[in-house]
């Protein structure tokens, strides 16, 4: 059975990268595991279906926080991050064709090129290139594709930017930490506000996903409140660093795939409604 295990050397010292690295290493180990004969084919598959899902939401993360840091090469990285998952696609679709032990040897060669060796030649690119950058560490950009067309609410939109860039902007103050805490409190106040008149909003146009909409800003909610939770135990880096990803999730990741939607809804009912005064 190949060795599939965490090493010290694969460390980044990102908290956030190496924690999910390492939850990639256990999942993939998974698939190595004894298990019945008759079982060991919907074992690799399954693990498989884990080790995809679970990778995405990393290169999801892995690609914000390069975002955030304006990281140069973030386009080829993307690139790989790409090609890593079509060919996890390609190799589970194969399954049903190969023996389980020419599989567990395409699986072992998948990891090692895939996983162990991104982690050593291209995340530590990322990792060596923010150790030395200068100027602001974190950097939250409005942008205007992030409008709705909302005036009240864009302006909301933006004024959280304001407050979230606060943070890192503490960085190298005294009580960093301290201050880091007062600003995720100040944040996780007004995205609660945004979050409520967003909601009215949705229910004055009867917006038809509004309750999908509402469990998301609960959920985000509620991370937040874990998050701020836990800062007592973090030290101000590890703060900072996860602060900057949970970030571009909760505003950013939201505000460009959720509530734009809801604009997307205005707009086709206007346009609806104009045709039919077109008719009358």
């Amino acid at each position: 059975m190949p060795n599939i295990s965490w090493k010290p050397e694969y460390m980044l010292n990102h908290p956030v990268v190496d924690r999910e690295h390492k939850k990639l290493f256990e999942i993939a180990a998974e698939a190595f595991r004894p298990v019945a004969p008759e079982l060991r084919k919907k074992k690799i598959r399954d693990t498989i279906i884990n080790l995809n899902e679970y990778m995405t939401m990393h290169f999801e993360h892995e690609e914000s926080f390069m975002r955030i840091i304006e990281y140069p090469l973030i386009h080829e990285h993307q690139m790989i991050h790409q090609i890593i998952i079509q060919n996890m696609k390609t190799m589970l679709n194969s399954l049903a064709g190969i023996s389980i032990k020419e599989f567990e040897k395409d699986l072992a060669f998948f990891i090692e090129s895939s996983l162990v060796n991104h982690i050593l030649f291209e995340d530590k690119k990322i990792h060596k290139w923010f150790e030395t950058k200068e100027g602001p560490r974190h950097v939250i950009k409005w942008s205007p594709k992030y409008l709705t067309g909302q005036k009240d609410i864009d302006e909301e939109h933006q004024f959280l930017f304001t407050i979230a860039n606060e943070a890192f902007s503490t960085a190298d103050t005294p009580n960093k930490k301290q201050k880091l805490k007062e600003t995720v409190a100040k944040l996780h106040h007004y995205l609660r506000l945004n979050f409520e008149h967003e909601e009215s909003f949705m229910q004055e146009i009867a917006y038809p996903d509004f309750q999908t909409h509402r469990q998301k800003h609960e959920k985000t909610l509620a991370e937040m409140d874990t998050f701020i939770s836990k800062l007592p135990s973090m030290d101000a880096a590890t703060a900072e660093l996860e602060l900057a990803i949970f970030i571009e999730k909760w505003l950013i990741l939201h505000i460009i795939y959720e509530d734009i939607k809801i604009q997307k809804f205005v707009d086709s009912a206007a346009s609806v409604d104009f045709i039919n005064l077109e008719e009358l």
